[in-house]
C-alpha cells in the first residue's frame, strides 16, 4: 500500500512539473474515482474499459456506491453523479442525464390493480429509494402540462436501486428508478411502466471534481472521454 501510494505521488509530481515547465501533459497515475453502482455496472463498463485501452498509463480504481462520497475521506479524484452533486465545494460537468421511471411487474398490476393518475399510488405498494432527492415524493407532469405532486411508500425501504427494481420484478410494488435500470427489464417483459403518459424528473449526469486551479492531466482526460461517450451515445443513460 505504501509502495503504491508513493507511485501515485511520483507519477502526480512528475505531472505537475511537466505542466508547470510548459510540456505535454500525458495522462498517467492511479484515478481515483466513483460512481453510482447501477450506472458503473449497466452503463459504464464499457466506457472504462475503452478508457483505459487509450490511456494505457493511468491505473483505474473504481470505488462504486449510491451514497455521495466525501473527496477527502475517500481520496478521490473524481466522481461521476447522477442528480446530486454533494458538497458546493465541488465542481460539476454536465455530461448526459437519465429519465426516472416508474414500473411494477405484470403479476402485481394483475393483483393490485393498475393506477390510472398520480394520486391512485397512495394505494400501492411503492418500493422506496434512501438516496432519493426527493424522498418518498414524485412530480408528475401529464401530457396537458399539468403537475401533480405524489407522496408514495411501502414496507420495503433500500439504498440500492437495482436490488428494489428486483424485488420489483419478484412482484413486491412499484420501483421508481433510472431508465438505465428499468428499460432493460421493461423490453423484456418482466417489468410494465406505471402511468406511462406522465412523466418524472430527468435527472442530470455529471463529472465532479474538487474546485482546483490546475486540473491533473488524467483527471481532464476522464472527463473529456466522459462527455465523449455520453455523446456518441446520444447524451442519454
Amino acid at each position: 500500500a505504501y509502495f503504491e501510494r508513493c507511485t501515485q505521488l511520483l507519477a502526480d509530481l512528475e505531472e505537475t512539473e511537466a505542466s508547470v515547465s510548459g510540456q505535454s501533459r500525458q495522462p498517467r497515475g492511479r484515478l481515483r474515482l466513483t460512481a453510482p453502482i447501477a450506472l458503473a455496472t449497466l452503463r459504464l463498463a464499457p466506457a472504462f474499459a475503452e478508457f483505459s485501452r487509450r490511456y494505457p498509463e493511468v491505473t483505474l480504481d473504481l470505488l462504486l456506491s449510491d451514497n455521495v462520497a466525501d473527496f477527502a475521506e475517500e481520496g478521490l479524484d473524481m466522481a461521476v453523479r447522477v442528480g446530486r452533486v454533494g458538497s458546493d465545494n465541488l465542481v460539476a460537468r454536465r455530461i448526459g442525464e437519465t429519465v426516472v421511471l416508474a414500473a411494477a411487474s405484470p403479476a402485481y398490476l394483475k393483483m393490485a390493480g393498475t393506477p390510472a393518475q398520480p394520486d391512485d399510488l397512495a394505494r400501492f405498494v411503492c418500493l422506496t429509494y434512501s438516496y432519493a432527492a426527493n424522498g418518498n415524493q414524485a412530480e408528475f407532469h401529464g401530457p396537458d402540462g399539468e403537475s401533480v405532486q405524489v407522496r408514495y411508500g411501502g414496507p420495503i425501504h433500500s439504498n440500492n436501486g437495482m436490488f428494489l427494481t428486483e424485488m420489483a420484478v419478484a412482484d413486491a410494488g412499484i420501483v421508481f428508478a433510472p431508465c438505465f435500470i428499468l428499460q432493460p427489464l421493461i423490453a423484456e417483459g418482466k417489468l410494465i411502466r406505471v402511468l406511462p403518459e406522465w412523466s418524472l424528473r430527468t435527472l442530470p449526469i455529471q463529472v465532479v471534481y474538487p474546485t482546483r486551479r490546475h486540473l491533473s492531466a488524467k483527471v481532464q482526460a476522464m472527463a473529456g472521454f466522459l462527455a465523449e461517450w455520453f455523446a456518441r451515445a446520444g447524451g442519454g443513460a
